[in-house]
């Protein structure tokens, strides 16, 4: 007996030993290595060969990044191609950097068209139309860098995935090349890398001791690589559209349409990756969300645990505002998604738990990752693909039934804050029209509606003139109007909700986003136990990452109603026809406005609509017939921007008169 259990003891101890080191082999991380996913070809540089310096070692200006990629399109011309879209407030030039195999890049133009045609299904003759094109064509893959110019491990990483695709002879990469079209913006914010790099570069490089590792993370004010030239944040400004690298980077996704969305970012305590944190935006449907970045959050799981890397998910980095980079592609059908890297910014950070993480760890996850969400893209094309069209015919399903079927944008109170608004709407891809004539509608007005008339004056000494509500004072809340016949004047915007991105207008013109009410619940109760807390009590942190309301009819004051039926108009193109931009952008109009503002904000006044065949429906520029002005212009000095015209006009040598009396003008159009 006890022989036996001798020989049981033995054995048990054996099969002990046996799963313990088959679980020391299944545990033990790989060592990671850029160059270890070859074979190679020859004469594709490195990042090193170009820069001479290695990865992690020294920050890459936007010069020298440029002089790589040339390099690279120039060793492997069949793979890539690099496409200019525009140019910072700097003068720095944007491009992306396209990337397939040889046999997609020469019928790109097909495959934008094809994918146009998913985007938008109504241009499809029929279903098996769409499915032809979905067996046909590659998916289109958008990793976006640099959007924070001091996050700049992506802006590094992306060299190395440049390399990769552009060298790679794997299976992998040939995979991702034949069934991707992969689109790298090479940095959104160049103007912010250049500020960051040129300070941290002089700051210091090498192995710092633990002071010099604190004084890195203390940029001093102005540098702010965060943000742009005019220290905008540009992964808020998606919404507002009021930066040129936003206007830019919205016209050329809509050129590409592409099917995923990824934003690299940096730098948190350890990775993050799909699945998002709640609340998701009420726009999207929860499901087709859970299941993209669940097939996507898993493929890079597998690529992290090869190398034992720690990551989390559904923490933190919410998919709800619509003015991010990765909820603002998702309301356009992508497969919108942010990720955050431990290790970046900096040549090394020093954790809460006194662990360093360097830029060079930073610089190996993001470029792990991109590389992992381009095979999964690759894996699922097909259903990416349908899923992508089936987004869109939803939007245009749901924007046909239900109470509210367009929105519609009265010009009465502003017609240039109108303007703008409809300008900021067609510029993200939602079909605005304009309706010539007065019409009167079903219709509920978004927030608190301006008083008719206004009231009476008071007498005596009291006597003033009558109180002037601004929309954006009137706009102050209460409880949601109902619905009532209305009369809109003649000049109106309208965006019927029937249409591919009717869910992105739906959410950007509505009054209310509502949330997850099992979210909004549990960030209550917080709230009464911190009340319950008392003022000096340690408090429970809220769940909310950042911005949770938003209005655009609010933010530009313009009076907007959600209509039960959808008036007839004519569609609009560019408002008005399409404007330089960027660095075209001058940087004017100081003496008018006391400091140098884009161009785009000090123009007269938007005074011709176009149709989007370029066909004007609306002309108020002047004429000159026999040598003397057939045509004046008038405009009250109440509404935004009139003293701002007025001030422009003098500058250019116009004549500008002022009336105090009321002016009959006789005018026979208005905008």
């Amino acid at each position: 007996m006890r022989r036996a259990l001798l020989a049981t003891a033995c054995c048990l101890a054996a099969l002990m030993e046996g799963a313990l080191a088959t679980s020391a082999a299944l545990a033990a991380p790989a060592r990671f290595d850029f160059y270890d996913r070859g074979p190679y070809r020859e004469g594709v540089p490195k990042p090193s060969d170009v820069l001479g310096y290695e990865p992690g070692t020294f920050h890459t200006s936007y010069g020298n990044m440029e002089r790589y990629i040339d390099a690279l399109v120039h060793a492997a011309p069949d793979r890539m191609m690099r496409e200019p879209f525009g140019r910072s407030y700097e003068f720095r030039e944007r491009a992306v950097l396209v990337v397939s195999s040889p046999e997609n890049l020469k019928r790109l133009d097909a495959i934008r068209e094809a994918t146009a045609k998913l985007a938008d299904p109504r241009r499809l003759a029929n279903p098996a139309e769409a499915e032809a094109i979905i067996h046909s064509i590659p998916v289109t893959v958008w990793l976006n860098y640099s959007i924070h110019g001091d996050e700049s491990a992506s802006f590094e990483a992306m060299m190395q995935v440049a390399y990769q695709l552009a060298a790679g002879e794997d299976s992998t990469t040939k995979g991702i090349l034949d069934r991707c079209v992969v689109v790298m913006n090479l940095a959104h914010n160049p103007d912010g890398h250049e500020r960051f790099v040129t300070w941290i570069n002089a700051l210091g490089s090498g192995d710092p001791d633990p002071w010099a590792i604190e004084q890195q993370r203390q940029q001093p004010w102005g540098i702010g690589g965060r943000t742009n030239h005019y220290q905008v944040d540009l992964n808020r400004d998606a919404l507002a559209m009021s930066q040129a690298e936003s206007r830019q980077m919205a016209r050329e996704f809509r050129r590409w349409s592409p099917q995923v969305f990824v934003d690299h970012h940096g730098q948190t305590a350890s990775y993050f990756f799909a699945p998002p944190a709640t609340p998701i935006n009420p726009a999207l449907s929860a499901g087709e969300v859970a299941k993209w970045t669940d097939i996507f959050g898993r493929a890079n799981a597998a690529a992290f645990d090869r190398y034992g890397w720690n990551y989390y998910v559904r923490d933190v980095f919410d998919l709800y505002y619509p003015g991010y980079w990765d909820s603002w592609p998702s309301l356009q059908g992508a497969v919108g998604m942010t990720y955050e890297t431990d290790g970046g910014g900096n040549l090394a950070i020093r954790r809460d738990d006194e662990t360093v993480v360097t830029l060079l760890d930073g610089i190996q996850r993001h470029f792990t990752a991109s590389l992992a969400t381009c095979a999964a893209a690759a894996a699922h094309r097909a259903e990416r693909l349908r899923d992508f069209r089936r987004f869109a015919l939803a939007a245009i399903a749901e924007g046909g039934r239900g109470e509210t079927r367009a929105y519609a944008l009265d010009p009465g109170g502003d017609p240039l804050r109108a303007a703008e608004l409809a300008e900021n709407l067609i510029a993200t891809g939602i079909e605005v029209r304009w309706v010539p004539k007065s019409f009167r509608a079903t219709a509920r007005a978004l927030w608190a509606d301006l008083p008719a008339t206004p009231a009476p004056k008071p007498r005596g000494k009291a006597a003033a003139a009558p109180e002037r509500f601004t929309p954006r004072e009137a706009m102050a809340g209460g409880p949601e109007a109902a619905f009532a016949a209305r009369e809109f004047p003649h000049g109106a915007f309208v965006v019927n909700l029937a249409q591919p991105a009717g869910r992105l207008a739906r959410t950007l013109l509505e009054r209310d986003a509502p949330m997850d009410t099992g979210f909004a619940r549990l960030q209550l109760e917080k709230y009464e136990r911190n009340l319950a807390r008392g003022k000096r009590a340690t408090k429970e942190p809220y769940d909310f990452y950042d911005v949770t309301v938003w209005s655009l009819p609010m933010t530009y004051g313009v009076r907007a109603y959600a209509l039960r039926e959808v008036p007839a108009g004519v569609a609009l193109g560019a408002l008005p026809a399409p404007r330089p931009d960027a660095g075209e952008d001058r940087l004017a109009d100081s003496a008018a406005v006391a400091v140098p503002l884009p161009a785009r904000v000090s123009e007269p006044a938007v005074l011709e609509l176009r149709d989007p065949g370029g066909v004007t429906v609306l002309d108020l520029h002047g004429r000159i017939e026999g040598g003397r002005a057939r045509t004046a212009y008038v405009w009250r000095c109440d509404v935004e921007g009139a003293a701002r015209l007025a001030l422009r006009l003098l500058q250019e040598d116009f004549k500008v008169a002022a009336s105090a009396p009321a002016l009959p003008s006789g005018m026979t159009t208005r905008l």
